[in-house]
């Protein structure tokens, strides 16, 4: 049973997260702040999460400079930030923090969870849906999450072992992902989607 500890300064987006986190198989809900000391609190004096689930901008603090705060005393608990308003230079931050996503609050909730499964493995890789504001990828988040690790220099093989899904779901993500950006080879869709801001490597 993974833990998770939701921190957003939103009661809305707070409680509509722990209702539908609580309901997926295998998670558990551990606690809900609304800010970056009340989750500092209950890291240190509640529980260790698996994974934070942490609003990039608290209303206290920044949510990666929590982040980074969390990790001098719980180095296992894995990230998974949400941003309103997604930008490349926070992106950026959430991954040098040691994160293991950074995704739209717009994400689909299937999206999500399938992100914060794929935050628990090991040696996951970072999870971007976007790399910049206001950038409508055509890219699902699992063929946004394939391509840039395929971009960053990894086979298919190895891409299939690290998200946990078999080599021939590689393949017709792959093959589906050079449809919709209308090239014939994953070196040229790599660089239609860093070019068009769907991946970042």
């Amino acid at each position: 049973m993974a833990t998770i500890l939701i921190a957003d300064d939103h009661p809305v987006v707070r409680d509509g997260m722990k209702t539908m986190l609580a309901a997926v198989e295998g998670f558990k809900v551990a606690g809900c702040v609304s800010s970056g000391e009340e989750a500092l609190r209950f890291v240190k004096t509640s529980c260790e999460p698996d994974v934070m689930l942490c609003d990039v901008r608290l209303g206290d603090m920044d949510g990666i400079d929590l982040y980074s705060r969390v990790r001098r005393f719980a180095p296992n608990v894995r990230a998974v930030f949400i941003a309103g308003m997604p930008n490349a230079a926070d992106e950026a931050r959430a991954k040098e923090s040691g994160a293991s996503a950074y995704l739209p609050k717009s994400v689909e909730m299937d999206d999500l969870i399938d992100a914060m499964r794929t935050s628990l493995k090991n040696d996951s890789g970072f999870i971007s849906a976007s790399t910049r504001a206001g950038v409508a990828s055509p890219l699902s988040f699992r063929e946004t999450q394939i391509l840039t690790l395929l971009g960053n220099g990894e086979s298919k093989a190895s891409v299939a072992e690290k998200i946990g899904v078999s080599f021939e779901t590689v393949k017709s993500h792959v093959r589906t992902i050079r449809e919709k950006l209308g090239v014939s080879n994953t070196t040229a869709a790599c660089a239609y989607a860093v070019s068009h801001g769907y991946i970042s490597v």
